[in-house]
């Protein structure tokens, strides 16, 4: 196991998925006693690990096509490679959480905030909008979402969504397990954004 080479000297760590990269973090600590941050959601996420300036060497342990871009954005620095600050990148490469702990999407001029809600009901997605100050908002008249799952097994599910109230749910549940990548449409206004993709 690659963890087993490593010490600690391990200070930031990036995996794709949410639950491997907690198991990770674990086993990092378990060994050194120093738990490091995790970056994970997006398939972009690791360009914000080298936005940091308190990197000295980064382990890379990933397929080939992923491997070849990492390299080089190392070798050129982030910014560089880019040819742009980070901080003006696509908005689907960044990932924060909102006040429902769902993913936030930035879709320009506010945010839509992706949340699982399965507290005694069958899972659904619940999209949560804000305004650019992150500020909760009613839902945009005329709002048209889309979610397409894709899981590891390349099986693929089409969601759809009607309003209730200060959100808009899924009209399906959402079968178990919950990891997969999500690329979400949003429309409004006579606007399409372009489609944002985040990893459950």
């Amino acid at each position: 196991m690659l963890l087993d080479e490593l010490d600690e000297l391990v200070a930031h760590l990036t995996v794709l998925r949410r639950r491997r990269a907690k198991h990770a973090a674990d086993e990092c600590e378990k060994k050194s006693g120093k738990r490091p941050a995790v970056y994970s959601g997006t398939e972009n996420i690791w360009e914000k690990m080298l936005d940091r300036d308190d990197i000295d060497a980064v382990y890379i342990a990933t397929p080939w096509n992923w491997h070849v871009l990492m390299a080089l954005g190392l070798s050129h620095g982030i910014r560089r490679f880019h040819g742009k600050d980070r901080n003006h990148s696509h908005p689907s490469e960044e990932v924060e959480r909102g006040p429902h702990d769902g993913f936030l999407v930035n879709l320009g001029h506010g945010f839509v905030e992706i949340t699982i809600f399965e507290t005694n009901a069958p899972p659904r997605f619940r999209l949560f909008f804000h305004n650019q100050r992150k500020q909760a908002r009613s839902v945009p008249a005329h709002a048209i979402v889309k979610i397409e799952t894709v899981r590891p097994s390349g099986a693929r599910q089409t969601f759809a969504f009607s309003a209730k109230s200060e959100y808009l749910e899924s009209t399906d549940d959402i079968p178990k397990p919950h990891e997969f990548k999500a690329i979400v449409q949003v429309s409004h206004g006579g606007h399409t954004h372009p489609p944002h993709t985040v990893q459950f």
